[in-house]
């Protein structure tokens, strides 16, 4: 919309209502208008520009291309903020009747990327946060309800033994799934063989119906010589 080519969509007071409505349908329609203008990256005492570098461009464009991906980078390259900027875009502008579960080496970690991506939305001018009292909004889960569609995004902690990670991956049938620090998870390669089969269910029904599906994967680099990270 060139309309807002001179606009700044974070100065909310001096935005009209058709302004303001004008900024709703570019995020929606333009991701990368969202990522380049609106969002940032909440920290302690500040809000970051979102940074584009080859790994962040590299996990955007494979998500909203819907490609299975992996990336390895180092600690602190904000790979994980990366993936929760994507969510908090696609949960309340970017898809409809999406489901995601996230996972992660640990329960606490898993929940911090949910945190992640409310600490986003909180982030936001208050008349791009859509959250509202008929949303779920908890621990490990939030459901965004838009009236005529519903977006999920579910935490899954990791499975403690290899039938615990068999009953946590056969219950991914979701159409995003995110693993983050996969090469630390506990039995991962039970949990991940289990989930393909059902992610692939779904992946072929949202292919049918346009919709956003991916399986993404960030992680540190693992110890080869130890299984989880082989």
């Amino acid at each position: 919309d060139e309309t807002l080519h001179d606009i700044d969509p974070l100065d909310e007071d001096n935005l009209t209502p058709e302004q303001k409505l004008r900024v709703h349908l570019e995020i929606q329609k333009n991701p990368w208008y969202y990522f380049r203008e609106i969002v940032k990256i909440p920290m302690t005492d500040s809000k970051l520009d979102f940074e584009l570098t080859r790994a962040t461009l590299a996990i955007l464009w494979s998500l909203l291309n819907d490609l299975h991906s992996y990336v390895v980078i180092p600690r602190q390259c904000y790979k994980s903020y990366t993936v929760a900027c994507f969510y908090s875009w696609l949960i309340y502008w970017g898809a409809k009747n999406f489901t995601a579960a996230f996972f992660a080496q640990n329960d606490g970690l898993v929940t911090q990327n949910l945190t992640r991506i409310k600490d986003i939305r909180e982030s936001l001018p208050s008349y791009l946060n859509l959250k509202s009292n008929a949303d779920t909004d908890n621990q490990h889960s939030i459901v965004y309800r838009a009236g005529d569609f519903t977006n999920t995004i579910i935490t899954r902690a990791p499975g403690m033994n290899e039938d615990a990670a068999n009953n946590v991956g056969r219950g991914a049938s979701t159409m995003g799934q995110w693993y983050d620090e996969f090469a630390f998870i506990p039995y991962i390669w039970v949990q991940y063989g289990a989930a393909i089969p059902a992610y692939s269910t779904v992946a072929k029904a949202a292919e049918r119906n346009g919709s956003h599906h991916h399986i993404i994967i960030t992680t540190t680099a693992g110890n080869k010589k130890s299984k989880t990270g082989a």
